[in-house]
Parts: structure tokens; sequence; C-alpha cells
């Protein structure tokens, strides 16, 4: 039916939009819109009632969007009302392909708490893949609060998994400050926590 007549599918789960079949049903007609048609699916399921019905038909439609074109389902989302969960979620799906250009982007968010979230998310997957790029590119981020925000993250992930490298990463900093900043917080990372009520 999905493929047959995709509109009209949408309307029989819209009837039963509080029924855990519609939701099934319109998730279905979302995924299959999105590989013939993602704005057309995009532009209907943004104007649904603002519900769980709504965010899943957009949620579904937005992922198999930014699977497929990233930089048009990014383009979309930040275009729309409220677009801050929909932007973090074509973040986390772009990053896991091409991380530089989605972290670009995100940057380029004009809502902050949008921006902060979309680069948060693609900062963090990245450093879980490759921190020592993923830092390469955090170190050029204007914005210096969130700078210090995500260098901080991708190296407590990094030291918690290689602490030698993060440390060896960390030396190579030029500023003298920051390179005993964040030496500073590694140490703290590794410091064993003592158990509650002291040695015995």
């Amino acid at each position: 039916w999905s493929r047959l007549d995709p509109k009209a599918a949408a309307k029989w789960a819209t009837e039963r939009a509080e029924d855990p079949a519609g939701t099934a049903a319109i998730e279905s007609v979302m995924a299959y819109w999105a590989s013939t048609d993602p704005k057309a699916g995009a532009d209907w399921a943004a104007r649904l009632a603002p519900g769980r019905f709504r965010t899943s038909a957009l949620d579904t439609v937005l992922l198999e969007w930014a699977d497929q074109f990233p930089a048009e389902a990014a383009s979309w989302s930040a275009g729309q009302k409220n677009a801050a969960p929909l932007t973090a979620l074509v973040a986390e799906a772009w990053a896991k392909t091409e991380p530089e250009r989605a972290a670009r982007w995100a940057l380029t968010l004009n809502d902050p708490s949008a921006r902060g979230e979309a680069v948060a998310l693609v900062a963090s997957s990245w450093a879980a893949t490759d921190p020592g790029e993923a830092l390469r590119w955090i170190v050029s981020v204007p914005d210096v609060p969130l700078r210090e925000e995500l260098q901080s993250g991708a190296l407590q992930s990094w030291a918690a998994d290689d602490p030698e490298a993060a440390i060896a990463w960390v030396q190579t900093t030029r500023d003298g400050k920051l390179r005993a900043r964040l030496l500073g917080q590694i140490q703290e990372w590794r410091a064993p926590v003592a158990p509650e009520g002291g040695s015995r």
C-alpha cells in the first residue's frame, strides 16, 4: 500500500494515530516515502499535530533521508520551527559517515541550543571512532566555552580507552597553560575513587 499510494496509507495511519497499529503503519509509510521523495514525506510529517505520532513519522523519514542525502536533510531540518530535535537527529546520523562535514554544518546553525547540541553529538560520535582527528577539528572551534567543553568530552572518552595515546596527544599542544590543564583533567579522570568510609 505504501508503494502504491503512500498518501492514502498515511491518511489511514493518521486516522489511527492513537493506536499502535497506526504508529507502525506510519513508520512503514515514511520509510518508503523517504526512499522515493524524502522532502515531500518530511513536509507532510511536519504538518501533523504535535505528539508522538508526528515525532515517529518525522524521525523515520528524516533518519532515512539523512542516511542517503545528509546535506539535504540537514538543510531542511535547520529551516524548521523548533529545529533542535531535528538537527540533532541529522547531526548524529551524518556523523557516522562524514563527521567533519557534519561538524562544519552543525557550527553554522543559528539557534545556540541547536548548535551546541548538534556539535556535541557529532564530536562525541567522532571521538568514539577517531579521537585524534576529532580533537584536531575541535581545536579550531571559535567558540571558546564550546571548544573547551568538546575538548574535555573527547579527551575523557579517549583517556578511558587509551590513556597513553590521549596523554601523548595532549603533549603536542603548544599552549603550555592548556597542556597543563588537559593533563590535569586526565589525571583526575584516572585517579582511583576512594571507597565510602575510607580504607580499612
